[in-house]
């Protein structure tokens, strides 16, 4: 091969990579573009840019990209020189670019120094049209914005509902209350006129009818009772109180309770402790741990049509400032379903929800069982075998007292102790 062919050769060569180089460079979907290092004038530019400006190829050549930068982006022009003249590169960096009709778009924008065959300084510059990703994050930013506005809405509408509420709640215990008390008086003249009477009456039939208006009135007084330490429980305004006691005073009362009301159906009743539980001086409050025994013993003995009820008490944690007790009531009663196991304890339920049911009852007395239980620093549930019998537990902690001269247990209401 002689020479000539070999320089004919290695210009074709060169020609087709120059095509090829040129073809990339056009296509390309970036945008590219050649700027004279020293005056900033755009040497070459591809299709990409000359879409994005708006201006034809003739029109770009005559310009420097100061002319289509704005002039916000000075000081970060010069910074992009400076790190351009120190290391050769820069970018990417986001700014924008003044189109043809004068509107701006947002670009990314990096680029390199080299050496032209002229031996001129050239920056060769990668454009990306972020137009795009902006619009998105716009939006995203709008969308954003919108729901920071609903939450603050939402919550601002939430604290009016809830100051609302707690208002409310405060109105419906205070008027609970109050009724409790307008309620009270009637019904203790009640009780006064029929015991009155019932000391005059010889005929039984009259004597019966009186008993069971004197339940009816107790019955009434209890729920009147239980719906006024429910709300004051709801609306977080119960405190308990810290009176000294000793269980021989709990074990004397719940035992004359369950004699009286058992001996009534016919059935055996127990109250069973350690002997050391006896003597056992405490700290708490009384008046609800008797609430939740006579609730419960009361509630045995009118599922109990034969057998018997028995009460008893044991320790679970002794410790030098405190002890856990578990009180625990079994009958040989009807029992319950394990699928009424799981409910009883809700509020306003009932083991025999029928219309035609056997037994009374508001289903409010085992809710409020499980609430002052809590309260109490314990827990309460059941284990039961339909027509077997039931053993209904709960845990309550107590303070260990020093003095046991005093009996800190008040006076139940009369209803209350007189059953339910």
């Amino acid at each position: 091969m002689t020479v000539l062919d070999s320089d004919s050769s290695e210009t074709r060569m060169l020609s087709r990579a120059e095509e090829k180089f040129r073809l990339l460079f056009e296509k390309s979907p970036l945008g590219m573009a050649m700027v004279d290092h020293a005056t900033g004038e755009f040497l070459e530019v591809n299709c990409s840019v000359l879409q994005s400006t708006g201006y034809t190829r003739e029109e770009f050549l005559q310009l420097s990209f100061w002319q289509i930068t704005p002039q916000q982006y000075a000081e970060q022009e010069i910074a992009q020189i400076k790190e351009l003249n120190r290391v050769g590169q820069f970018g990417p960096n986001e700014k924008e670019y003044i189109r043809k009709d004068g509107t701006r778009y947002p670009i990314k924008i990096s680029g390199s120094m080299m050496t032209n065959t002229d031996g001129r300084k050239v920056v060769w510059g990668i454009l990306e049209d972020i137009t795009e990703r902006k619009r998105a994050e716009t939006e995203l930013e709008s969308y954003r914005n919108h729901l920071e506005n609903l939450v603050e809405e939402r919550s601002a509408a939430l604290s009016v509902a809830k100051d609302a509420a707690e208002a409310a709640s405060r109105c419906k215990t205070t008027f609970l209350r109050n009724m409790s008390h307008e309620l009270r008086t009637p019904l203790n003249g009640i009780f006064g006129m029929i015991g009155l009477v019932q000391c005059k009456v010889t005929d039984p039939i009259l004597s019966g009818y009186l008993d069971q208006a004197m339940v009816s009135a107790e019955n009434l007084l209890s729920l009147v009772d239980d719906l006024l330490e429910f709300s004051e429980i709801e609306s977080g305004q119960l405190v308990l109180d810290q009176a000294m006691f000793t269980l021989e005073s709990v074990q004397s009362r719940m035992q004359s309770h369950l004699a009286k009301n058992a001996e009534k159906k016919g059935l055996t009743s127990s109250v069973t402790m350690s002997p050391e539980l006896t003597s056992l001086s405490l700290r708490g409050d009384t008046r609800r741990l008797l609430m939740v025994l006579l609730h419960l013993a009361n509630n045995a003995v009118k599922f109990t049509d034969k057998g018997s009820v028995a009460l008893s008490v044991s320790v679970i944690e002794n410790k030098p400032v405190d002890v856990l007790l578990r009180f625990e009531i079994t009958d040989t009663g009807m029992g319950i379903s394990a699928e009424d196991e799981s409910r009883i304890f809700a509020l306003f339920e009932q083991v025999d929800g029928s219309p035609s049911r056997k037994h009374g009852g508001t289903g409010l007395g085992l809710s409020l069982c499980q609430r002052l239980a809590a309260m109490m620093g314990g827990a309460i549930g059941v284990t039961s075998e339909l027509h077997v019998g039931s053993s209904f537990w709960f845990t309550a902690r107590f303070e260990r007292a020093g003095d046991s001269s005093q009996d800190g247990i008040r006076p139940l209401p009369a209803a209350m102790v007189a059953g339910i």
